[in-house]
């Protein structure tokens, strides 16, 4: 442990620190003195200008990043009151989409606190910027909305969502493309990439430098390297209890299939048995009938004076099977 702790904190040292860390995120657009960067990259993924903003929850000196609680996204809201609400995931959990969900509910029903008039809550926009894809789409920018499955009209403009899938965006640096691409192009690249968007805009320029000054803390490394062990960490306890639920999964599986195949062969067997009976019985109702109807010729025959001999030669039986049907019977 102490050996790997040491590996990692020699990266972090040698390395511009990775701004996909949501600790490092927050850091480059949570801050007043970076407004800017924050701005330029709001107007780049929503569909109208954005002039003003302020802080809900700025970033704090003292914040925990290995705290469950400590909040990592970047809550602001417009000069108009609208709230946006922006983060950067690295890995997926399967309830994640319930999880974004859940977060535009709490932000859009905090501005409830104050006994607000319903008629009054503004627009809340959560954007989520992932390291993973996971909607069934090719498109790495997605918008959500309410709308009405059939006619596609909104029920209300208060929900806002905008998803954006990094692995989706292909797009290389000396090709036509849009700031949001370049954004995420400085997000996900490596630091060539980010020195060549430096040296193209002013903007990635303070970008790069702001990076840089976050990545020359000894305080501000150790605490994104905090942060991303703990998310490391999270995420195999996570690895770690799907293993053991499947685990037991495919024990109680494996039980429970042994039990039902022994029930589905006992109903099996019974089914097969009572067919098997019945086919016998036609089979032997069917032989019985035939040896009756044989045994009342034979003697109808005998009482006309033909002989056993002649009737075995007649019906093609053995001559003892006439004599055994001539016989008297003994009750």
């Amino acid at each position: 442990m102490v050996v790997f702790v040491r590996e990692e904190q020699e990266k972090y040292e040698k390395e511009m620190l990775d701004p996909r860390n949501d600790f490092v995120f927050k850091m480059l657009f949570g801050q007043d003195r970076n407004m800017n960067l924050l701005l330029d990259l709001l107007n780049a993924i929503l569909p109208f200008e954005v002039e003003k903003v302020t802080f809900v929850n700025p970033y704090l000196e003292k914040e925990s990043v290995t705290d469950k609680s400590s909040v990592m996204d970047i809550r602001i809201e417009k000069s108009d009151g609208e709230q946006v609400n922006l983060e950067i995931q690295m890995q997926y959990h399967t309830a994640f989409p319930e999880r974004m969900l859940m977060y535009w509910t709490r932000m859009h029903a905090s501005q409830d606190d104050a006994g607000k008039e319903l008629v009054k809550l503004k627009k809340s926009i959560q954007i989520v910027i992932t390291n993973f894809s996971y909607l069934p789409t090719e498109e790495f920018h997605s918008t959500f909305h309410i709308i009405e499955k059939e006619q596609f009209f909104a029920y209300t403009d208060q929900l806002e969502m905008h998803v954006l899938e990094m692995p989706k965006m292909n797009k290389k640096l000396n090709e036509d493309i849009s700031q949001l691409e370049k954004w995420l192009l400085f997000l996900k690249g490596n630091k060539k990439i980010k020195e060549e968007l430096a040296m193209q805009e002013p903007t990635f320029q303070n970008a790069y430098d702001e990076l840089d000054r976050i990545s020359q803390s000894k305080e501000m490394r150790a605490r994104a390297l905090s942060r991303d062990m703990w998310l490391k960490d999270q995420a195999q306890y996570r690895y770690d209890a799907e293993q053991r639920g499947l685990a037991i999964g495919i024990e109680q599986g494996i039980e429970q299939g042994i039990e039902q195949g022994i029930e589905q062969g006992i109903e099996q067997g019974i089914e097969q048995g009572i067919e098997q009976g019945i086919e016998q019985g036609i089979e032997q109702g069917i032989e019985q009938g035939i040896v009756k109807q044989q045994k009342a010729l034979v003697k109808r025959l005998f009482t006309k004076g033909t002989s056993a001999e002649e009737i075995a030669e007649l019906l093609e039986v053995p001559l003892e099977t006439v004599e055994a049907y001539l016989a008297p019977e003994t009750h």
